[in-house]
């Protein structure tokens, strides 16, 4: 009885659930939609949030954060139109009644509508931006590859390799300095030319590996944000895996390594190694191994005359080329020996050369065996080296293998060590550094960073010559320490006698009380020994014994808070980086060091720093960016009037100006007391005029902020190698005089509410500095640059300018007021505009032609076509890689005609973005698609008058005998079209297909396919009656369609009934042929989809498909087996649970 009851209890409660929730639409309907808008609120931080990460990286958002940000403005603009409904509903009487449907239906899709955006702040967008195409560009240029018989040989081995699909792993090997790392960069250069793998990413292993720092280094090549976020093995693993087909070079490995343990997947990728050992190869299980030899004597000495100028035909030099042959002997086919030692003999004297001789056939020292082949080399380019350039050479090694050294560093280190002869400033040093630098890499003794003109590398063979003279001749006591774990300090008896010691990235935890005995060091460097280490105190007593330490790197110990008692002792520091010391808060111990010259505190949480910096009047470098609610009284800065450098942006902008002094804050005219000031870094928050000329005029470098700067910063030109920065936000102010005081030595400027009519008139230079220019609401501007005299400007304009940024400029019609001279802008990579409709874009991109790579343009009006002019001769923009329309309403076409393009044009597009441009009815011209073959990326938004991609009808060959039959014999209009396309995304179209069927047999590269609110479509690939006899000769040489989509997703496709249909085809097209790679399948809100081109043999990696409980119990299978193999797969699209119900609607 009880049980019975239950079970009527249960039933009941079964039915009444769907009632009172269906119930609720109409009676909550207000409170339902009061929800969704609070809702709505609660994404704007998030999306704020992903805004300010991608733009602080100075990229435009990625495919992932866009269509992400695209469901957000959609689900935005619904909820305002039902809070709108809602409130016209309450001005009117007597509707309850009439109104109850709309009710009902205004509170169903405000809980559906709520769910999505729970949806939204669920997701985790990793990857949210596009990087700068500049990289890859650069990425495919190496200038250090020369071709010799043995390289060659290698170079086809390992590219035959790569190309064979039963090796995925690759062994190159051979001695220090033979140019493993050289081929290796070439083979990477080489791989992406020939589209061979879609990423190709190299990074050194070294002796010491560190995974962690292997791990970001990947990742931040395959375009991960490593700022942001962590990179665990697993999170690179993923990365990896949704890439695909990746090239990993892994370069200078001394040990076998797990390639589990750094996160690289068995499969979708191949790897290449090098190594100076063919056991770590065989090791690795490498498929193939592969010698790279030394170079045999003819390249020896072809390579040779090369480095080192010798002319054979050269009467004069007849003897030298005999000498010379016998020193190219010497270098044993070693490329770095040959190169060095060539670099050092360059226009030397026969004595020379026979000098040189003698000492390449001297004995090398016992204990450096392992460098026996190159040592004798080396040494000998050392020796004709200068004595400064020596120094130079040997503090670079005391960095860690393979480290980016900063010139910068470099330089602040000269000047405390004193080695550089009859330089007395900063600036000096800093001339004399760069030209010592120079030297020694045009003698290849040192090799180009990351960061070019910033940093240098040492090649590990180099560097170990170095540091083997560096601790042996002539007491220099250089010491360079490396461990993996936590050193022996008792094993320490060589250290009393070095002057130079360096323990950079060392794990360090723990420092001795008692430190060995250092009664002649110069230089300490104790950088970044906190990483992977907690060292969190430096003992009181530790520097007693270093009295005569002239240079203190602590920078990057981020667990100290204070510094020990012992710094009293270090009467002759000339130089202490505390650089992200970010606990530190207690500098008191300081005070005595009366020499001091250089001091950073840069990003520390100094408090008290006024009384103890106050004291250093000999400072000429002080660095105090980065410290959180730093305070600058009055009477410090102007007490340091040896000052060179000074660094306060970005940490205190309270200056005290004009009358409006307190005594509280320094008073800005305090600069003005820096005379010998070369370099400013400055932040101030009110507006100020005229105090500071006399101190501008003098500057090098600055970085000058005013007001609060509201533009979302984007660049080309990486910010730390611009020497001169302006960034000022005016309140509709004009420009003050400094800013033109500086402007033809500026590099960058952002202009933000400025009042000012132009930047430049006739007489000035044409800012011929400019590198970086944002003007954003200068509503006043019609021009960049006046022509007072309305003739020709007699200079080019902006010949340097390298990024244009234009935003929300009213009356801005051109660049320049005359015609721009030939030479103007002609180094313009990324163009930006937006708002800016009276703009003629027109004149920018016709001188930029040449050199563009990025083009982003925004509600422009007034445009209706992108480019409206055409030479036979000239291509048109031929490096343009990414290319953004934004919201351009007039806009008929990306460019005007059918005829086919010049050779070359738009050669280089990859990324192409269309959003909301109603009046395009394509997206591309016919002859426009054919050229675009490097199109990796599409994405069609929002465009309401749009057809299709490309106008089909246009390459329709009639027939007599049937004017009806469409799509005929001929396919070569279509050849080519998106034949690298990898992604395309559509939404808000009005086509009835997206592709006819002998186009998407083009599509073999399609990864990734997204189509949504295109509510006429009724298919995505359409064949006309009699293309299904074609057979394989309509899909892809192997009969398979679209045969690396990995990722579907359909959704808001009322009218879609078949992914692939050919008219009188009846089964001709069985599912085996399509999808062979599909990993997804995502279908939400497609009723009339009740078929699916999957079967029990096909997309045999199928990983899930996503949708409606109800449609997919609809779906129509082939066979029972069919639908047994999908089941499992199949995930409900949560966001769509409320709609499992719908069959009860017209019940209640």
């Amino acid at each position: 009885m009880l049980s019975s009851i239950i079970h009527i209890a249960t039933g009941a409660l079964q039915f009444w659930e769907p009632i009172t929730r269906h119930t609720s639409y109409f009676i909550h309907y207000e409170r339902y939609i009061r929800d969704l808008n609070d809702h709505v609120k609660s994404l704007e931080p998030k999306m704020n949030d992903f805004q300010s990460q991608a733009n602080e990286v100075g990229r435009e958002p990625s495919e992932i954060f866009t269509c992400w940000l695209k469901r957000v403005e959609e689900v935005q603009k619904i909820a305002e139109e039902m809070a709108h409904k809602v409130g016209g509903e309450r001005k009117q009487c007597f509707t309850w009644l009439s109104d109850l449907g709309s009710r009902y239906s205004l509170g169903k899709k405000a809980v559906k509508k709520k769910a999505l955006i729970d949806e939204l702040l669920q997701e985790k967008l990793d990857i949210i931006s596009q990087p700068m195409p500049t990289q890859v560009i650069q990425s495919l240029f190496n200038e250090d590859f020369k071709a010799y018989q043995s390289t060659d040989l290698a170079l086809q081995k390992v590219m035959d390799a790569l190309q064979n699909d039963g090796v995925y792993k690759i062994g190159l090997y051979g001695m220090g300095g033979v140019g493993k790392t050289t081929l290796a960069k070439e083979i990477k250069r080489r791989a992406l030319e020939q589209n061979m793998f879609k990423k190709a990413i190299m990074v050194t292993i070294s002796q010491n590996p560190n995974l962690d720092t292997i791990r970001e280094k990947m990742a931040e090549q395959l375009e991960f944000n490593v700022k942001q976020y962590s990179v665990s093995s697993e999170k690179l693993f993923s990365l990896i895996k949704q890439v695909g087909q990746v090239l990993i070079i892994l370069d200078d490995m001394w040990k076998s390594l797990n390639l589990s343990d750094i996160g690289i997947p068995p499969d979708c990728c191949k790897i290449i190694l090098t190594s100076r050992n063919v056991e770590v190869c065989k090791s690795m299980r490498s498929k193939e191994i592969i010698q790279l030899g030394v170079l045999s004597s003819e390249d020896s000495w072809k390579m040779f005359k090369d480095y080192s100028e010798v002319v054979e035909s050269s009467i004069d030099s007849g003897n030298v080329c005999c000498v010379a042959r016998e020193v190219a002997d010497e270098c044993k086919g070693l490329p770095l020996a040959i190169v060095t030692v060539g670099r050092a003999l360059i226009e030397k004297s026969l004595p020379e050369w026979k000098d040189a001789l003698v000492q390449l056939t001297a004995s090398v020292p016992d204990n450096i065996s392992e460098l026996k082949d190159v040592f004798v080399q080396l040494k000998l380019s050392y020796d004709y080296l200068s004595p400064e350039a020596k120094s130079c050479l040997l503090f670079c090694s005391l960095f860690p293998e393979d480290k980016e050294i900063y010139i910068e560093q470099l330089t602040l280190y000269a000047m405390g060590e004193g080695f550089l002869q009859g330089v007395n400033t900063l600036q000096e040093t800093k001339n004399r550094v760069l030209s010592l630098v120079n030297k020694l890499k045009a003698s290849c003794l040192l090799l180009e960073g990351g960061e070019k003109g910033e940093t240098v590398k040492m090649h590990d063979v180099v560097r170990d010559v170095a540091i083997y003279i560096g601790s042996n001749e002539n007491h220099e006591g250089y010491l360079p320490k490396s461990y993996q774990n936590e050193p022996d300090w008792n094993e320490w008896e060589n250290v009393k006698d070095c002057k130079r010691l360096s323990l950079i990235n060392n794990n360090i935890c723990i420092l001795p009380e008692k430190p060995p005995e250092c009664l002649h060091i110069q230089t300490l460097l104790l950088e970044s020994n906190s990483d992977f280490s907690e060292l969190k105190t430096i003992p009181d007593k530790f520097f007693e014994g270093m009295t005569t330490l002239r240079v203190l790197d602590l920078c990057y110990i981020r667990f100290i808070s204070s510094l020990p008692a012992s710094m009293s002792y270090l009467t002759n520091l000339q130089v202490l980086d505390l650089d992200s010391c970010s606990s530190l808060e207690d500098i008191s111990a300081l005070g005595s060091q009366n020499k001091l010259q250089v001091l950073s505190l840069r990003n520390t949480k100094v408090k008290a720093w006024s009384a103890v910096v106050g004291k250093f009047t000999g400072l000429k470098y002080l660095d105090l960016r980065g410290i959180g609610k730093l305070r600058i009284p009055p009477k410090v800065i102007s007490n340091l009037c040896q000052l060179e450098e000074l660094h306060v942006g970005g940490s205190f902008t309270k200056w005290e100006v004009g009358g409006e002094e307190t005594g509280e804050n320094a008073p800005l005219h305090e600069i003005q007391s820096l005379i010998k000031l070369k370099t400013l870094s400055i932040e101030v928050d009110k507006y100020w005029e005229g105090m500071l000329d006399r101190v501008f005029i003098k500057l090098e470098r600055f970085d000058i902020v005013l007001g609060p700067i509201i533009t979302n910063s984007w660049t080309y030109e990486k910010r730390a190698s611009l020497r001169a920065s302006i960034r000022v936000n005016l309140s509709n102010l004009g420009l003050p005089g400094w800013v033109s005081t500086l402007l033809h030595k500026t590099e960058r400027l952002e202009l933000v509410n400025s009042s000012c009519p132009q930047l430049d008139a006739t007489g000035g230079d044409g800012l011929q500095c400019m590198k970086i220019l944002e003007l954003e609401k200068c509503n006043e501007m019609e021009f960049i640059i006046i022509d007072q005299n309305r003739s020709s400007i007699p200079c080019t304009v902006l010949p340097r300018l390298k990024n244009l940024q234009l935003k929300n400029m009213e009356k801005l019609t051109g660049i320049c007021s005359s015609p721009l001279p030939n030479g103007s802008l002609e180094e313009l990579k990324g163009l930006k505009v937006d708002d800016c409709s009276k703009l003629n874009i027109h004149q920018i991109l016709l001188m930029s032609n040449d050199r563009l790579e990025y083009l982003y343009i925004s509600r422009h009006d007034s445009m209706k076509e992108i480019i409206s002019t055409c030479s036979a001769s000239r291509a048109l923009l031929p490096k343009l890689r990414t290319m953004f329309l934004i919201e351009l309403p007039e806009l008929m076409s990306i460019w005007k005609g059918d005829s086919v393009l010049p050779l070359g044009s738009l050669s280089n597009l990859t990324f192409l973005d269309v959003t909301k441009c109603n009046e395009l009815r394509y997206a591309l011209s016919l002859s426009l698609a054919q050229t675009l073959e490097s199109l990796e990326e599409l994405y069609v938004y929002d465009c309401k008058m749009m057809e299709g991609l490309i106008p089909y009808d246009v390459v329709v060959v009639e027939e007599a005998s049937s004017a009806a039959t469409t799509f005929r014999k001929s396919i070569s209009p279509f050849s080519r079209i998106f034949c690298n396309l990898r992604h395309l995304d559509i939404q808000h179209c009005l086509g009835v297909f997206l592709f006819p069927l002998r186009l998407a047999q083009n599509l073999i590269h399609l990864e990734r396919l997204s189509i949504a609110f295109c509510n006429r479509m009724e298919v995505i690939v359409r064949g006309e009656e009699g293309e299904a006899e074609k057979g394989e000769d309509i899909v892809s040489g192997e009969g398979i369609l679209f045969p690396r989509l990995q990722e579907v997703e359909l959704g808001e496709l009322p009218n879609l009934t078949s992914f692939c249909s050919v008219v009188g085809a009846g089964e001709a097209f069985s599912p085996v042929q399509l999808l062979p790679s599909l990993l997804k399948v995502h279908v939400h809100d497609c009723p009339r989809l009740t078929k699916l081109p999957l079967g029990s043999q096909s997309s045999p990696n199928l990983e899930m498909v996503k949708g409606e409980k109800e449609w997919f119990e609809g779906l129509v299978w082939d066979d029972e087996k069919s639908k047994t193999r999908f089941i499992p797969l199949f995930e409900v699209y949560e966001v769509e649970k409320e709609e499992e119900d719908d069959g009860e609607d017209e019940e209640i």
